[in-house]
């Protein structure tokens, strides 16, 4: 994932003994000065932002006749070699353009080859000792790659000594380890770098000792540390090292790690030029070090060392460029009452809600892209993984969330076997994702009290109440013009006002993702009425409900279904669950998970709407149905218009094959029946027979 370097003044930069200059690509104004800069130049550090780069860098009153900037791109470095009159200095120079506080900016790196040559001391013209050291340091400031250049380094080292092997040793002080970062072999000389991952510093007394105190360690004859220095020899030994030139190199004043030649063949006083070539590469790595730390900075969110927003939006969009067919499992989080956590207990508590949240993620979802998109929300990405592993990997990291957090996290999933949408399926997880909090809202107790919302508590209390009516609308055979089931409708109704229409007041419930609560009502309004119904001994008849899209993506849907039809003791078969064409905007095998277990738990499934806009034909074949309704705006000019006959006829000719009762839907005259009798249709629905009837009208029909 690559982003433009956006830096912005930190007391890193201070810390490099290169001259680091950023300066405005309009104005040549300086924008800073690192500590070495200053020190060359004079200039202290309240007067760099007062200054051009020119009069403080070249003593030029106006901008530089060779001024790069006009060659400079945020893709890499620019390098070029110059001798500074004013300065009186030799430099290789890196430029590159950078972001620097929100604005374009030039930022230069002037590396001193002068001084690095003079203070090498005495030459040795027999190796050229010169010209190595400066090919040395041109491969370093110039490599598009410092891996590269470190190693291209070390090879001609290990020519220059002879040596079998080159490599470099770099000190974790506090894990107490050594560690082989970088390697370069003679043809026929095996790799040690795998095996020299984890050295206990404990195990290397002799070498840790002599390099902590800053000084070359020159073995002529491993086999004279046998006695003396046992680990030391072993260790040598162990790959084969006879003879051994090593020297160290510091970070901020301190041992920080070694470069090593094994089994040189050449005289132990060029040695010098080891020790100023490890001066270079440990500069070139701490400046690695410090790229890499600021390029994670940018990337990380500091308290969670997940991702952060910035990181989501690059990845984002490189995946939907890449318009790679990948299946993909995205996980919504929110962590639950993080405000409320904060408030009664310090920040620190809730910084630590995070921190064990994204720990358990990270652990969840080894290898996924997991982002923390801000105080509260978490965002986990998951390619190329199988449905059952990823839903399982979703099971056992929400019971790890409930068990290692305050109050859990809020959990939003969602998976497709070929990405097409992203947005969408992100969508997706977002929506289930506030459904489930809004679970919890209504759960905990401590959050009714204090941030109850308004519209849940309303919609609860209407229910109580009795304001929202179920009313049944009757379905026809129309051969024998006797009733055969019934769609489940809602009306609501407060006292002393007027029915309402589901168009007033299902948008909004949608929209705050609340349609769960009145899914369930209904449903349990219809299990009611069928078990009165079976008291009474009253004929019972299949009762469609309708279920919003967002409750069939519920990961609880299926236990409150099965435990109402338990509590009740009515067959499933008698509940026909109605789902709308837009089911088709979810992903295939959540559409077959959903199928199969409505199936599995007994219930009846039915295919609302169908034709409304553009009839999802594909739907068909994921998910069977046991009823297709045809849409209303079917009917409208059925009588008149031959080519809409045509397609009525031929739907309900395919229901027939897939062994699927039709449905019309808003039949509203004899000219409408008798064709679609003529077709086949085997249920009338509509205003022709009946409209939506209270209980005890339909009761009487």
């Amino acid at each position: 994932m690559e982003q433009d370097m956006i830096l912005y003044e930190t007391p890193l930069l201070d810390e490099l003994e290169e001259i680091i200059y950023v300066s405005d690509i309009r104005d040549y104004s300086l924008l800073y000065l690192n500590r070495a800069g200053r020190s060359l130049t004079g200039l202290k550090q309240e007067d760099v932002r007062n200054s051009k780069c020119h009069r403080v860098l070249q003593g030029r009153d106006t901008p530089c006749p060779f001024c790069t900037n006009a060659k400079l791109s945020k893709d890499g470095f620019y390098v070029w070699e110059y001798e500074n009159p004013h300065l009186n200095k030799n430099f290789i120079v890196k430029d590159k353009l950078v972001e620097w506080e929100g604005r374009p900016a030039r930022m230069e790196i002037a590396v001193d080859v002068g001084d690095r040559v003079k203070e090498r001391g005495s030459h040795t013209s027999k190796y050229h000792m010169e010209t190595v050291m400066l090919e040395t340091l041109r491969v370093l400031n110039t490599a598009d790659c410092l891996d590269d250049a470190i190693n291209r380094t070390l090879e001609m080292i290990a020519d220059f000594y002879g040596g079998e092997r080159a490599y470099i040793i770099e000190i974790d002080r506090v894990q107490g380890f050594a560690r082989n970062t970088y390697e370069w072999c003679r043809a026929g000389i095996p790799s040690q770098k795998a095996a020299l991952q984890q050295v206990p510093l404990d195990g290397i007394p002799y070498l840790f000792e002599t390099f902590n105190k800053k000084q070359h360690l020159i073995i002529s004859r491993t086999g004279e540390l046998r006695d003396s220095y046992p680990s030391e020899y072993r260790y040598l030994t162990a790959r084969n090292t006879d003879s051994l030139f090593a020297v160290p190199f510091e970070d901020e004043s301190a041992f920080s790690g070694y470069i090593g030649i094994d089994n040189p063949n050449i005289n132990q006083d060029t040695i010098k030029l080891l020790d100023s070539i490890a001066y270079n590469i440990a500069n070139e790595i701490k400046k690695r070090r410090l790229y890499e730390r600021l390029e994670y900075e940018a990337a990380h969110d500091s308290l969670s060392g997940l991702l952060n927003r910035e990181s989501f939006v690059h990845f984002r969009n490189d995946l939907m460029r890449s318009g790679k067919a990948v299946s993909c499992g995205i996980v919504a989080g929110d962590i639950n009452d993080l405000k409320q956590l904060n408030r009664d207990y310090g920040q620190s508590r809730g910084d630590m809600t995070i921190k064990k949240a994204a720990s358990v993620m990270a652990s969840s979802f080894a290898g996924a892209s997991i982002f923390r998109l801000s105080g509260d929300e978490f965002i986990i990405v998951s390619l190329e993984s199988a449905y059952e592993e990823f839903m399982e990997r979703v099971g056992k990291m929400e019971w790890m969330l409930d068990s290692r957090t305050p109050n859990g996290v809020s959990l939003g999933c969602t998976w497709e076997e070929h990405l097409a949408d992203f947005d969408r399926l992100m969508r997706h997880a977002e929506e289930l994702m506030l459904v489930n909090k809004q679970i919890y809202y209504k759960d905990s107790s401590q959050e009714r009290k204090h941030y109850s919302p308004e519209y849940l508590n309303r919609l609860l209390q209407d229910m109580e109440e009795g304001c929202y009516r179920l009313c049944l609308q009757p379905k026809y055979n129309p051969l024998t013009g006797k009733v055969c089931s019934a769609e489940a409708l809602v009306r609501y109704r407060a006292a002393g006002t007027e029915s309402t229409q589901p168009l007033n007041f299902v948008p909004l419930l949608e929209k705050t993702k609340l349609i769960r609560y009145l899914d369930f009502y209904m449903l349990e309004q219809v299990f009611k009425l069928l078990s009165d119904w079976k008291e009474r001994g009253r004929e019972l008849i299949p009762v469609s409900v309708n279920f919003s899209r967002i409750t069939l993506l519920e990961r609880d849907l299926f236990r409150v279904l099965t435990d109402m039809q338990k509590r009740y003791h009515i067959p499933a078969r008698l509940v026909m669950i109605e789902i709308t064409e837009s089911i088709g905007d979810i992903e295939r095998k959540v559409i077959e998970s959903i199928g199969s277990k409505l199936r599995e738990a007994g219930f009846r499934i039915s295919l609302d709407d169908f034709g409304a806009n553009y009839a999802n034909m594909s739907i068909l074949s994921i998910m069977q149905f046991d009823e297709v309704k045809l849409d209303k705006s079917l009917m409208d000019d059925l009588v008149e218009n031959q080519t809409n006959q045509t397609v009525v006829k031929c739907i309900i000719d395919m229901c027939h094959s897939l062994q699927v009762e039709c449905v019309a839907e808003g039949v509203e005259n004899q000219e409408q029946l008798e064709l679609l009798t003529s077709f086949g249709c085997t249920a009338i629905q509509g205003y022709y027979y009946s409209r939506p009837l209270e209980i005890a009208e339909f009761e009487r029909i």
